[in-house]
């Protein structure tokens, strides 16, 4: 069923609520055509960050987000690895904020 004015996919009887920023993202995780775009994608869709934020936390412009975001670059490895350790990151700290507190970056994940 579709929510928000057809922003979202809902489903009320399980109380789960998709937004099609969401949706777009995941399709194109499942499409892309190489495993560095797939992490990347997967990436966007899973933190939520805002197109400035990522491109701070990876160390890119927001430029390279969008292009890469699209599918229509392959991703080059070292950006996938940098998602990865962004990951690693948030996961080793337990805490979204803990990685500013330390000075390696300052993007927090969106919650």
């Amino acid at each position: 069923m579709l929510g928000d004015d057809g922003w979202c996919v809902e489903w009320p009887e399980l109380d789960i609520q998709i937004g099609a920023d969401t949706l777009y993202l995941d399709a194109l995780a499942q499409n892309a055509s190489d495993e560095n775009t797939r992490i990347f994608i997967d990436w966007r869709a899973r933190t939520g960050l805002p197109l400035n934020q990522a491109a701070e936390a990876l160390g890119v412009s927001t430029r390279s987000i969008t292009r890469y975001s699209s599918g229509r670059e392959p991703v080059p490895r070292s950006l996938a690895l940098a998602c990865l350790g962004w990951d690693f990151l948030q996961l080793q700290a337990k805490s979204p904020r803990a990685a500013e507190e330390t000075g390696r970056y300052t993007v927090t994940q969106k919650r």
